[in-house]
């Protein structure tokens, strides 16, 4: 595919407003929040003018959609040394957070078309004796057009760490993701984009599949890391 001079504008509406309460449960404090506003994306392409070869382009949109918002958030926190960052103190969330938007995009207020639009997100860790953590992270978004799911993305991740002893630590990941007809400018993508190191399946700690259209990817590491100052990993 090539998709050349893309002129893409995508940017929230400056309308947004909400409420929010908070609720004690146990000794920890929970946050529900109520949120509404509007966004405007417009995405519009243009093929290579200096191609020669056959080009496909993805089809111009623009969505305009009023939404509401539902926040529930956990003051919850855990402070760790020498777990994502080598001799440092980091500030863990473990919380439970679930978040759900839904929108309506219509194309008689100049929608491309109409769409429901939605996305929802859910998280949750865990600290087991001081020496093991636990995060659990998942996200559900897209739009839903006469009734199929449609740029519809899929992502779940577990992450777990074990300290086993002052300058060790092992750490292991398990990410994944589906797709259902994307558009042709969203890609799920194994490595850079995402976050993730640009790994070959011929190389030692690579455990997934690359995906085909973009419809799904799978990826598994395994690191056991030297925590010491003077960095450094090894790949299994």
């Amino acid at each position: 595919m090539t998709v050349a001079r893309s002129s893409i504008n995508s940017r929230p509406a400056p309308i947004r407003a909400g409420v929010r309460r908070l609720v004690k449960r146990t000794a920890e404090w929970l946050v529900r929040r109520w949120r509404t506003g509007v966004t405007y994306d417009e995405r519009r392409f243009q093929p290579l003018s200096t191609s020669t070869g056959v080009s496909t382009i993805p089809q111009d949109r623009r969505f305009l959609s009023p939404w509401v918002q539902f926040d529930l958030v956990q003051d919850q926190y855990l402070k760790l040394f020498n777990h994502d960052q080598i001799a440092r103190t980091e500030d863990f969330y473990l919380g439970t957070n679930h978040s759900v938007r839904v929108g309506w995009a219509d194309s008689a207020l100049g929608s491309s078309r109409s769409a429901l639009m939605f996305r929802g997100t859910a998280g949750r860790g865990f600290a087991g004796g001081g020496t093991s953590t636990l995060l659990l992270a998942s996200d559900f978004f897209g739009r839903l057009e006469r009734g199929v799911l449609t740029n519809t993305i899929l992502d779940g991740s577990v992450r777990y760490y074990l300290e086993q002893g002052r300058n060790w630590l092992f750490f292991t990941a398990l990410q994944a993701s589906k797709g259902w007809r994307l558009d042709l400018d969203n890609q799920i993508l194994l490595g850079g984009d995402n976050g993730l190191p640009r790994l070959s399946p011929a190389l030692p700690g690579w455990h997934g599949t690359r995906p085909v259209d973009g419809g799904a990817a799978l990826f598994h590491r395994l690191v056991p890391v030297p925590a010491v100052p003077c960095g450094g990993c090894c790949l299994l």
